[in-house]
């Protein structure tokens, strides 16, 4: 069946969506929590505690990433809503 895309590209539903995102952001705060800070930064080398500083902020800004861009799906599902 074929769903309705909206004028701005938008599918009708969130679903798949909403499963990536949740996946990716709970992977990321589990690399930071579980490899990055412990593994990296806590070890006290100063090569290893660049990298985990490093990848930590690369993982922080995807994260934010990823939240501003569904924030901007869930603003357009609801403009779509409206209409």
């Amino acid at each position: 069946m074929h769903r309705p895309v909206h004028r701005d590209g938008l599918a009708g539903e969130p679903g798949p969506r909403a499963l990536v995102g949740t996946a990716t952001e709970t992977a990321g705060y589990q690399l930071i929590t579980r490899q990055f800070w412990p593994r990296l930064i806590d070890s006290g080398k100063p090569e290893l505690v660049f990298q985990g500083w490093l990848l930590t902020s690369v993982c922080v800004v995807a994260m934010v990433s990823l939240i501003l861009v569904i924030g901007e799906l869930a603003l357009g599902w609801r403009r779509a809503a409206r209409r």
